[in-house]
Formats: C-alpha cells, structure tokens, sequence
C-alpha cells in the first residue's frame, strides 16, 4: 500500500500563454508613477500563486527580482488579477511589450495623493497561467506551443503513430495519455526524437504523478490541457513560457491512496483484511546507483545522479520498518502480533483537510479495501493504550481453521519452537473469523454469527474503555460486554461481536469500525461484512433474480 509522500508536493511549473499586441508607447520624459495594471478576472487561481505570477511579470523590466519586489505596492489577486507598483516610462512601455498586459491604468499622483491625470490603455492580449507538476529547473521562455496530433496520426503520441511532419525548433507539444493510454514516459522519448523541447502531458486529475522523463514534462489534468487546445487553436502563433519548479506543501489535502496501490480483499484469506496499513510511497527521494539513468534508459539517457524520486512498495515499506524498529526500541517485549496491532489501531482515516483520506485513481473516500486500518501514525502507535496480540497457539488454530493438517503444522512450528507446551492438533473446533487480528472481516455472512476478540492493556495502569460502534450498511451489530474494566497494565480482557444480517445482497461489502476509547487513547479496528446472496428478508429466494451464471470445470 503506498501513498504520495505529505511532506513532499511537487509544485509544477506556471505556464504562460499570451497573445503578442502592440500598445501605444508612453512619453520617455514622463517621471516615476504609480501604474495600476489590470489583468483581467481571477478564475480561481490560488491567490498565492496570482501573487508570484506578478512579481515575475514585473521582473522582466527590473534587473534584479528583489527590486521588483520592492517596487510593487500591492497585488490584487482575489476577485481580480492586477497590481501596483511604482515604475517609470519606459518600464512602462516595456512591461507593455512584454505581451501580459489586458490593460494599464495609469495614475499619475502627487506627493500628498492628489490625483492630477487619468488615463488608459487598452491592449489585445490575453494571458493564462496553468499551474501543472513536474521537475524544471530553468525558465523556458517565448517557446512554440504545438499540438501532438499535427505529428501523431492517431493523437496518441507514440512513435509507432507519427504521420511524419517535421516539428519545429523550440517546440513545447501539448499530448494527451488518454488517447491509447500512453504513459508519459514514450510520450517524452517520442518527442523528444522528433527535437521537441518539452512536453504537456495531460492526464486524469486522479492519475497525476509527475515523474523525471527523458526532457522537461509538465504534468496538467485534462481540464487545463482543454484550455491549452483551446488557445492552440484560436491563435496564429501560439507561444508558452515555462517556469522553474517550485517545492509547495498544502496545495492538495494529503495523504491519498495511489492510484496504483494494489486492493483488497485478499483472494487467499478472505478473513483477513488486506491490506494491513497504508504509508508514504509516492515521489520519495531516495539513494540512486550513479551507474544508472534515472528513467531507466541506458542508451538514451546519460545522466548520473545518487539520489532519485521513486514510488511503489519498495518506498513505502523503508517507512514502515523504520517505525516499526521505534516501536520494538521503546517496547523490547512487545511481539509482533502487538506491534502491528498498536500500528493498524491508532492509524488514521483523515486527510489534512479533516476529511475523509481520498482513494486515488477515483474521487471517493478510502475504505479498507483500499487503505487497509489507515494511515499509520508513529506517535499514536507508541502508545496505543490496548493491543490485539497473539502468541503461537493462534497461530496453529488459524492454521487448522484453513485446512492445514498436523503434520504441515508440525513442520512450521516445531523446528524452532520447544514441542513441550505446543499443541499442533487440530481438535477444537475454530474458525478463521476468530484469529485475534485487529480487523474482523465476515466475507461469507448468511446468519447471525459472533466473533470474539482479546485486548490487552498496555497503558500505565487502571483504566475502562468505552465501545463505539459504527455498523456497515445492513447489518445490525451489538458488542457485550460494553464496558472493559482494567484494574492494571497487562490485564487481558474478551470481548464478542454480533452481526446479524438485515438485507439481502448481491455479495458486495460494507464497511463499519468499533472503536473503545478511554477519553485518551482511541483503539480503532476496521469491521468488514459481506452479506451472503443465500440470504433473503421476507422469505424470498435466489430464483427470484434474472442472470447469467458461467460455470467452469477444472480438471
């Protein structure tokens, strides 16, 4: 399970599309002014960002950034984009030729704000700025915006597709990885052996990852690449600047579950949720052997770096097993079974925005399927309050109640384990429901049935929890006891769950929780419930459904 690292949000690159026009140029003699520069509505863009787009519009007529910044009184950036600064004339009239402005307003003040003079000047231009994703480290400028379907038969940017036009020179194509469903990265290759100088890849707004191609990739969701097709195609001589990436923190709420991050129910144990817990994964910044490209691309990319951006379980499972060694450090005589329950108990649901953690690839909130207990919180799970441990005779009734025989059992237990106090028989009757997991999964749930589960107390002494009980969609669940009264650390203490079915369904799950908490510590674990197609409300019966049912026969 792996999720887009919350500490690390790439922040992409301004784009910037304008219309080149002529304005009127202002008398060379006129003295420093405060001009007020209109540009037009703000649609939404992130203020923030309004701000920064500014001050680098205005540093094309400064030498320094720093003396824009200090020149610019104010920037309007909320119901409309503009701002103030204090400029002379021939800022004036090269800011005006930079093709950004809609309009200038120029107000010529007096030292004690009388205004003595208004005009303006209106210029047919338009300007867009696209925040996308990617990794750019220096500003393209004036470069040539171009369709990829003027090269690609098909639209699909892939070699395999191209019609065999020449691209021009400084090239910035516009691509989409909805046509074919071509990654980014053959689109990039593509491209670039057609001397393209970037690329614009547009992709679902659930699907962004950006990544480190071949040559600079700005990554859009398909509602900006519309707009960027749009201007393509209402312009002559379309032109793009593109500019250095910057690092945000907070521009999406984090964590989310990548699009890519395998599902659950788990197709071997049912009963056992999978998966277990969900951790950072995506976009990681990790050690790199110099003696290999970072896409991957011997023959094509020559670069050598020690340190790369990588996604996957091979990320997520570094996280992971480092707090897990905090854990195991600060509680040496915690086993495993403890370990992982303090982990999947005290893991959270919630996303930066306190709502609920979204499953990437779609725009529904996670369930377990998807994010297994939740996000794992190490500072929670050092002091989890109550665990879900097991010891080894567990282990060997899971093991009978899913059909292992003695002898297979004997052969996993006993080479490293005394056979003096461990019963390999699978006499009692047990079933694989009951394994004291910090999760309870009823995949085949047809009538009533109760499960139980232990909890041991590892706070600092006395303490009585309280359940809370959230019952997935058509069952009806009831816990006894409901109060858990511990006198002491190391207590354990059973308690059951019922469940009782109250629909009738086509054997999909629904998804509950039962939490105990003590005022402090807040003990969470998953309820997962398939209702069996067997059952019926009203005496109704399977036959009363229209299907078609495919057998197969294995021999």
């Amino acid at each position: 399970m792996v999720f887009p690292n919350i500490s690390l949000t790439v922040l992409g690159l301004f784009i910037l599309l304008s219309y080149l026009s002529l304005l009127p140029s202002v008398a060379s003699t006129y003295p420093s002014h405060v001009y007020i520069v209109y540009l037009g509505y703000n649609k939404g863009q992130e203020p923030l960002l309004t701000t920064q787009s500014h001050i680098q519009l205005l540093s094309d007529v400064f030498s320094k950034e720093d003396e824009a910044k200090e020149a610019m009184l104010y920037s309007y950036r909320h119901s409309f984009s503009g701002f103030a600064a204090i400029i002379n004339s021939t800022q004036a009239t090269n800011l005006s030729s930079k093709i950004i402005l809609i309009f200038i307003l120029l107000y010529e003040m007096s030292i004690i704000y009388d205004m003595k003079a208004f005009s303006h000047i209106v210029a047919c231009a338009r300007t867009y700025y696209i925040q996308g994703e990617g990794f750019i480290s220096k500003r393209m400028r004036m470069m040539r915006l171009v369709d990829g379907r003027r090269f690609f038969s098909s639209g699909s940017c892939s070699l395999e597709q191209w019609n065999g036009r020449k691209m021009p020179p400084a090239a910035v194509v516009l691509c989409f990885s909805t046509v074919l469903q071509v990654p980014s990265t053959v689109a990039a290759i593509s491209v670039w052996r057609l001397n393209a100088s970037a690329l614009i890849f547009a992709e679902p707004s659930t699907r962004l990852m950006p990544q480190d191609d071949l040559l600079p990739t700005v990554h859009v969701d398909l509602i900006q690449a519309t707009q960027i097709l749009n201007y393509i195609k209402s312009s002559n001589n379309p032109t793009i600047d593109v500019f250095p990436s910057k690092w945000r923190l907070g521009r999406s709420p984090a964590p989310s579950v990548a699009y890519f991050s395998s599902r659950g129910p788990s197709s071997v144990f049912p009963s056992i949720l999978k998966p277990d817990i969900a951790a950072p994964g995506v976009n990681i910044l990790a050690a790199w052997s110099p003696k290999a490209p970072p896409t991957l691309i011997p023959r094509l990319d020559n670069r050598s770096v020690a340190w790369n951006f990588q996604s996957g379980t091979s990320m997520s499972c570094p996280h992971v097993a480092g707090v897990v060694a905090l854990l195991k450090s600060a509680h040496p005589h915690w086993s495993p079974a403890a370990i992982r329950s303090a982990l999947m108990t005290t893991a959270v649901m919630a996303d930066t925005s306190s709502d609920t953690i979204l499953a990437g690839g779609t725009l529904k909130a996670a369930d377990p399927f998807d994010i297994g207990a939740g996000h794992m919180d190490p500072l929670k799970a050092m002091d989890p309050g109550l665990i879900y441990d097991m010891d080894t005779q567990d282990y060997i009734l899971f093991l009978c109640s899913i059909g292992y025989t003695e002898a297979q059992i004997r052969k996993i237990v006993l080479p490293n384990i005394s056979p003096i106090n461990i019963n390999t028989s699978c006499s009692e009757v047990y079933s694989d429901p009951d394994l004291n997991y910090p999760a309870i999964v009823i995949s085949d749930l047809h009538t009533a049935l109760t499960v139980q589960r232990t909890v041991t107390n590892v706070g600092s002494g006395a303490a009585i929890y309280f359940a809370r009980v959230v019952s997935p969609q058509g069952v009806h669940v009831s816990i006894s006891p409901h109060c858990l009264v511990f006198f002491g650390e190391g207590e354990k203490i059973s308690y059951e769950v019922t469940v009782i079915p109250l629909k009738r369904s086509g054997g999909r799950y629904d998804f509950g929780e039962i939490a105990w908490s003590d005022g402090y510590h807040r003990v969470r674990i998953p309820l997962v419930v398939r209702v069996s197609t067997h059952f019926a409300i009203g005496g109704g019966s399977e036959s009363d459904e229209a299907g078609i049912t495919n057998y197969i026969q294995l021999q």
